[in-house]
């Protein structure tokens, strides 16, 4: 733990003053007094003098928002989102890769500085967290003025938080390997199965390759061959049984005694079975962190657990990073964060994840039309709130709360229920109920913003294919209907319009009898009088 009288005599350096104040000009403040919380917010910092009187006050760190702003100290948790992006100057990209292993903390940022280069970044900064890990950031100045054809300082935290998803997505296909025994990164780096899965207590699990669905229990294929001594056919089966006929000439064959045994798909009796690992167990970049007023350590500022300062780090010296650098008797001010800057350095990076954008609205679209009926392809959700009976596999094995990945989970669940019908107002009460039976509930702040976000731009839930929220969550466990389906949303559908139509099965047919006429007695008409 930090000693407050370390903290005293560390923030009373000059240079180190002068630096936080300079890396936090345009940005809220926050200060943090040991183990009793944080102080009041918004503040800022604006001479160097302030961090040495906070510091006297038992302040032990510093930390700073994301978004840059036009008057820090005009925001409040009142204004409504349009009048926090009328104060909104900008924002920079940083991205927080914490692990509960030293070693793959330090992988894991290697792996996104390099794919930040790949796309083109020359402008990036990275600073060691100050406990377990790094932060790894792109400056607003390099950002294109508009994405998606709105201005860029507006889009935050949505794109953000897609350039984030962009980039893991991206690690995993280009730099990530998973072989038998170990996984490489980066065709340098590796890692055994047995370390991995002993440091991110997350397992292996099966894939098959042709339906993308996991396999979770060991399922053996095993085939038999026979072989006809007539006219020497050779059969293979995979049935269990001790005879069989010759297709060719009718001859009883010869059990041959060669078995093959084979891990099989229970979904689709595929044999073509790879491992996969949970990636996102070493790639630990949780997107819904980038949020409104979120914020992260001020450079140079101390953490309270570690005892060590948050220093900058040049990009190529991430994996060499020693934490005794770090010790404030040993910290030098030699190294800006986000001090540098190139005009439209991110535009590729940019391109790409609007690429990637349009790309997965169109398959959104697609799967849409595909699974309604042609009269109702524009229709996005149910009128009226499902019941959980028709509720996926993976919303009820969601439902009953987890132990990790609480925020992807939300995100899946909140987007479901807006688009099943559910009322706002419920799912704000489910939302909330379900965080109070996980092991450790989101906070308050993180439920808040998530809802409000999502309520303002509802969108359908990932597709079942995406891995990162259903598989690597635990909660894929597919039944007889999902084969049919690419969206839990469509499974609801296709529940709820089932258990329609067989209710209208159900009922009685109307009668076209009136009058005096007995039951099931067709009434006559004029012309029948005329002919009497």
């Amino acid at each position: 733990m930090l000693d407050t009288s370390v903290a005293l005599s560390y923030y009373s350096r000059d240079d180190i003053a002068q630096a936080m104040v300079k890396a936090s000009e345009g940005r809220e403040v926050a200060v943090r007094y040991g183990d009793k919380g944080f102080g009041k917010r918004p503040d800022m910092l604006k001479y160097p003098a302030e961090i040495k009187e906070f510091a006297k006050q038992g302040v032990t760190s510093f930390h700073v928002s994301e978004e840059r702003w036009k008057d820090p100290l005009a925001i409040s948790a009142q204004l409504k989102q349009q009048e926090l992006a009328d104060l909104r100057a900008g924002w920079d990209l940083v991205i927080d890769i914490d692990s509960k292993d030293w070693q793959i903390s330090r992988i894991a940022s290697h792996l996104v500085v390099q794919a930040l280069q790949a796309h083109g970044i020359t402008c990036l900064s990275a600073k060691f967290s100050g406990n377990k890990g790094f932060h790894i950031a792109v400056p607003f100045e390099s950002f294109p003025p508009t994405v998606l054809g709105v201005e860029t300082r507006l889009q935050f935290p949505a794109f953000p938080r897609r350039v984030a998803q962009y980039l893991v997505d991206y690690i995993k296909d280009k730099y990530i390997t998973i072989g038998t025994d170990k996984i490489t990164f980066a065709n340098s780096y590796s890692l055994s199965i047995e370390d991995l899965t002993r440091i991110t207590e997350k397992p292996i699990y099966l894939e098959c390759q042709s339906c993308l669905k996991e396999v979770g229990k060991k399922t053996e294929q095993t085939k038999t061959d026979f072989a006809c001594p007539r006219c020497e056919h050779i059969a293979t089966t995979t049935e269990e049984i001790d005879y069989l006929s010759c297709e060719k000439c009718g001859a009883i064959m010869e059990k041959m005694p060669r078995k093959e045994s084979k891990l099989c798909c229970q979904s689709c009796g595929s044999t073509d079975v790879q491992p996969r690992f949970n990636v996102l167990s070493v790639i630990e970049i949780d997107t819904l962190l980038i949020s409104s007023r979120h914020m992260y350590r001020l450079v140079y500022s101390l953490h309270e657990k570690s005892g060590l300062a948050s220093i900058p780090v040049a990009p190529e010296e991430i994996l060499d990073f020693d934490k005794q650098r770090a010790l404030p008797l040993h910290v030098v001010v030699d190294k800006e964060f986000l001090s540098s800057a190139r005009e439209d350095d991110a535009k590729a990076l940019f391109g790409k994840v609007q690429e990637d954008e349009r790309r997965v609205r169109e398959l959104q679209r697609e799967d849409t039309e595909k699974l309604l009926p042609k009269d109702e392809v524009n229709y996005q959700a149910l009128t009226e709130a499902a019941p959980e009976q028709f509720f996926p596999p993976c919303l009820k094995a969601i439902l009953p709360g987890l132990k990790d990945g609480k925020k992807r989970a939300m995100f899946v669940l909140v987007n479901f229920l807006l688009n099943v019908g559910w009322p706002p107002e419920e799912v704000d009460k489910k939302v909330r109920e379900w965080n109070e039976r996980n092991p450790e509930p989101l906070r308050e702040n993180d439920i808040v913003a998530h809802l409000r976000h999502h309520k303002q731009r509802k969108l359908l839930p990932p597709n079942c294919a995406n891995s990162m929220y259903y598989k690597d969550l635990g909660v894929c466990h597919p039944d007889g209907v999902c084969k049919w389906i690419k969206n839990p949303v469509m499974y609801t559908r296709k529940k709820v319009f089932s258990h329609k139509a067989f209710e209208e099965e159900q009922k009685p047919k109307n009668k076209s009898v009136s009058g005096p006429e007995t039951e099931g007695q067709i009434p006559k008409t004029d012309k029948d009088s005329e002919k009497q």
